[in-house]
């Protein structure tokens, strides 16, 4: 029977979620470009990177939501976090709810709003 190591497996999980993210990473900065042409690759850049780094502070449960909170932030200005208007957003993703039920509820705000 084969073995893996705890070590091993750790290794490969690491590898998955950079490879995951590197894709991700791609795939945003791309519909970043198409939706803001007049940005420029740097600022693409920064903004992508500005998202993950945002939606991977967070106990998202699946590749899924990690990829639609990542879109739905592409929506958002670059200093949301800092803005009051948007601390919405912070207080649903802190809450003590299923991952998806946070997904839900904000595109139900954005839908409304």
């Amino acid at each position: 029977m084969l073995q893996i190591s705890r070590h091993q497996f750790e290794t490969f999980a690491r590898n998955q979620s950079r490879i995951f993210f590197d894709q991700l990473n791609i795939k945003l900065r791309a519909y970043i470009k198409k939706e803001y042409p007049d940005s420029t690759d740097s600022e693409i850049a920064l903004r992508a990177d500005q998202i993950l780094n945002f939606v991977d502070r967070w106990d998202l449960d699946t590749e899924k939501q990690i990829t639609e909170l990542a879109f739905i932030l592409t929506a958002f200005p670059n200093d949301f976090e800092r803005d009051e208007q948007f601390e919405w957003l912070i207080q649903i993703l802190t809450r003590d709810i299923e991952s998806q039920k946070k997904i839900e509820q904000i595109q139900s705000i954005i839908n409304i709003g």
